[in-house]
């Protein structure tokens, strides 16, 4: 309940000190109650969409597990095994820069003496990789399920324009999604190959930090640009009717202009 309560906490005390930098001390009842109201709303939103995702993460493991296979289980073993390395190499990191090591605990779980000799066995780049892979499509499948989940309206009537409304919100944010599982696998094979499994998990890191530009750069390229083109070609075939359109009243004109000189003619002959 942290992760809602204290958000809502400093979500309404950011609001409070706009509100008396702008109207003074005396805040009413009524709006201050407005102010908890709507930062808990917005808070209680965004707490829900993370525990949707880990509880849908967890389904997809427990799935897996049950499938009951070597591949499916060491996919599950990796997933699980990831959260765990993290207070061991930012410990390390800290002690370069000469930190105090208790911020390690806001980096994850304790990492236990088996989790690090796994972790730092001798294995090939692609080897590296295909484990990056592994324990990213996890968290991917359950991105893209409860991003397909939200595209969902509450009112069955409004199914086809809140689809039509939100296709490309969904293809950017599955572009995004499948951005960071090639850069976090390129990643991680690169740092394998310079760095050993220190290199590994900083490189994931890293590729993880750069799968925004990737991500931006295809976006660009495959769904931005035809939005273009079509309206391109919208404005393309509006202009083609507007100069259909005076093309025909230059005709109607010369037309009626014609037949009025032949009428002069035959009146002047008479």
């Amino acid at each position: 309940m942290l992760g809602f309560v204290v958000p809502t906490i400093i979500h309404v005390h950011n609001q409070l000190e706009l509100l008396i930098e702008d109207e003074g001390d005396e805040v009413k009842l009524n709006t201050f109650l407005s102010i908890i109201a709507d930062s808990a709303k917005a808070n209680f939103l965004l707490f829900g969409d993370k525990v949707a995702r880990i509880a849908t993460q967890t389904g997809i493991a427990y799935l897996l597990l049950r499938a009951g296979k070597t591949y499916t289980d060491t996919i599950v073993f990796v997933w699980d095994l990831y959260p765990r390395l993290h207070q061991h190499h930012v410990r390390e990191a800290l002690e370069v820069v000469k930190l105090p090591q208790a911020l390690t605990t806001l980096c994850g779980p304790q990492t236990g003496a088996a989790d690090i000799k796994f972790f730092a066995l001798p294995i090939s780049p692609a080897a590296a990789m295909e484990d990056c892979m592994k324990r990213v499509i996890v968290e991917m499948t359950a991105n893209v399920v409860v991003d397909a989940l939200t595209m969902i309206p509450p009112h069955p009537a409004a199914v086809r324009s809140s689809f039509k409304r939100d296709r490309y919100w969904f293809l950017e944010k599955f572009t995004l999604r499948v951005s960071d599982l090639v850069m976090r696998s390129l990643g991680a094979a690169a740092g394998r190959a310079v760095g050993g499994p220190r290199g590994e998990y900083w490189g994931e890191v890293l590729g993880m930090l750069l799968a925004p530009a990737l991500h931006i750069q295809f976006t660009t390229s495959l769904i931005r640009r035809p939005r273009r083109d079509r309206v391109s070609r919208r404005e393309g075939a509006e202009r083609g009717r507007s100069q259909s359109r005076s093309h025909s009243a230059d005709r109607e004109r010369s037309r009626s202009g014609s037949r009025r000189s032949t009428s002069e003619r035959s009146s002047r002959r008479q």
